[in-house]
């Protein structure tokens, strides 16, 4: 067996001298001395970016424009097509309630745009370094301590420039590299200036020469296109920030699938670091090929290694027919079609009612439920701008319940929301048959009771919300004995024992605001206001948009920690 450090190392050596070669080519005057960031990293504080969105952020994105619109009306036929086959229409009439079974192809093209213009898209991080469920990502992304001492959500780039992550390790300086090939060759911003020697690695990895080239990155998030309660898989973290969509649709740009997914499975099929890379002629898709580093779950041939696969919030069309086949090997193990995952992707987005999600185990990955499959089927959202916590850049905060509930950590998450002035909501993650309730929220009502001046509430249910919060403390503390029982580590608890205090937890609350769905943008009159909607159709929404608070108004949750 070949060991993978060994071959991307050896495949980094060889990018790194086209790399350089087309880089010094553009610029001469390009550094090669490494740059050591201000010391703020010690105590876990950033510099906080003073615009929204910068000059070369703002470049990226008209460049994706100026091919997006284009190439959506260019798929458009195609996708239509494909709504029309008589797999496609026997899938969607046997998931989707009658009230939009019989949709045309062109009505239910218009109502996707519709949806994903508006639905929530969500960024998730791990709250601490210590659960080794959610490892994967933890050495990237910033965690609560980092969350709570910055007004700012900072990117992976500025994390590392200002010390709060160590870039100095061979593993990491490795993805470092390959996230800046993705960064620059596949999404066109614009190359660092400096570079940086980590240890144990042959050659120096592009490093920003200041925090303003730092900032210029993009934040990775996705569109929770199948309106799940808890958005992303868990293992990008437990912790998960739904963005306004008025302050981000302006500052992004979207790919069809995971762009992580993507480089990594795919990258031995790319020629150079700059360009197209992979090519495919028109029809292609038809004959899906993967060839990658992660067995058959990933199809390079479903979109291009390229900018111009690009689109952006109201540019999507493109995007629909490949990102079904990007992720189409790891259907085939449940005897699914391409018409039938189409309209598994896009049932829950359009109808409450939808029944798309059984809970059929995956036979080659039994860990894996079918549910946690498609969880990954999202469209990236690279924001491209800064994330600025004194605007109203954030609505919500959802936190994993079998992470989260009954912990120390959970109740700085609550005090982190409050702090913030963002409504709280609980969720489990659907890693079990057992799990019915994925689609809908548990209302934290400490926190909202909290910010109770800034929620368009009744008096009648703020008294119901009041008394769910008094059968939440107890829940709460019941929860704390069962982790303290496992160690103290809410992660020893299993997932069977999870579930049973869920469920308990649901049967407490009798509120009518307590059980939250994911809202369609027909639901509600201002979307980014609204962070929900009850059971009985009543939309969850601030008074005004979300600002900064004092914190928690009863004496259960530590106060904050200073650096």
């Amino acid at each position: 067996m070949f060991n993978s450090k060994w071959i991307l190392l050896n495949l980094f050596c060889v990018l790194d001298l086209v790399e350089t070669h087309a880089r010094n080519s553009i610029n001469d005057n390009v550094s090669t001395k490494p740059v050591e960031p201000p010391p703020y990293g010690s105590q876990f504080i950033l510099r906080t970016p003073l615009t929204i969105i910068s000059a070369p952020q703002n470049a990226t994105i008209s460049r994706v424009a100026h091919l997006a619109k284009s190439a959506s009306t260019s798929a458009t036929h195609d996708v239509t097509s494909a709504f029309n086959t008589p797999g496609f229409r026997a899938s969607w009439t046997q998931l989707v309630s009658p009230k939009i079974a019989d949709l045309s192809a062109a009505d239910i093209l218009a109502a996707i745009r519709k949806e994903i213009l508006s639905c929530e898209v969500v960024h998730a991080f791990s709250s601490t370094s210590e659960n080794p469920n959610l490892q994967m990502f933890q050495v990237d992304d910033m965690n609560l301590t980092v969350a709570r001492r910055n007004h700012f959500y900072p990117n992976i780039r500025t994390l590392y420039f200002g010390g709060v992550q160590n870039v100095d390790k061979v593993e990491t300086g490795m993805r470092w590299k390959l996230e800046d090939w993705a960064e620059t060759s596949l999404m066109g911003f614009p190359p660092f200036t400096s570079h940086k020697n980590i240890s144990g690695l042959p050659f120096p990895v592009p490093w920003p020469a200041s925090w303003e080239e730092a900032y210029t990155r993009p934040i990775y998030s996705g569109t929770n296109i199948q309106r799940r309660a808890f958005p992303l898989p868990v293992h990008f973290g437990d912790v998960q920030l739904v963005f306004s969509r008025a302050y981000i649709n302006p500052i992004s740009i979207l790919s069809p699938s995971d762009t992580g997914w993507k480089t990594i499975a795919c990258i031995f099929n790319i020629s150079a670091p700059h360009g197209d890379g992979e090519r495919h002629q028109e029809g292609d898709l038809a004959k899906p090929r993967w060839r990658n580093t992660t067995g058959d779950r990933y199809n390079c041939s479903a979109w291009p290694y390229s900018i111009s696969a690009y689109g952006l919030p109201d540019a999507i069309d493109h995007f629909i027919v490949p990102n079904i086949y990007a992720y189409y090997p790891r259907m085939t193990v449940f005897n699914l079609t391409f018409s039938d995952v189409l309209a598994r992707q896009y049932a829950r987005l359009l109808d409450d009612d939808a029944t798309t999600f059984d809970l059929t185990k995956d036979p080659k990955f039994e860990s894996d439920p079918f549910i946690n499959q498609m969880a990954s089927m999202y469209f990236e959202v690279d924001i491209s701008g800064n994330v600025l916590f004194d605007e109203p850049s954030v609505k919500l905060v959802v936190a994993s319940y079998s992470d989260l509930f009954g912990s120390s950590t959970g109740r700085e998450v609550q005090q982190w929301a409050v702090e913030n002035g963002w409504m709280l909501a609980w969720a489990l993650s659907p890693n079990s048959q057992r799990v019915k309730s994925c689609t809908w929220r548990l209302l934290d009502p400490m926190v909202a009771f909290s910010l109770r001046g800034n929620i368009d509430l009744s008096e009648k249910e703020f008294k119901s919300l009041k008394q769910d919060g008094a059968s939440f403390k107890t829940h709460w503390k019941d929860v704390e004995q069962v982790i303290a029982k496992a160690g103290g580590k809410p992660w020893n608890v299993t997932f069977d024992e999870h579930i049973d205090l869920w469920e308990g937890l649901e049967r407490s609350m009798h509120s009518s605001v307590a059980r939250l769905r994911v809202p369609r943008s027909d639901q509600c009159n201002n979307e980014d206001m609204c962070v929900g909607v009850t059971l009985g159709g009543r939309c969850i929404c601030y008074r005004m948009y979300p600002a900064v608070s004092g914190g928690l108004s009863h004496d259960d949750t530590s106060s904050r920690q200073t650096a």
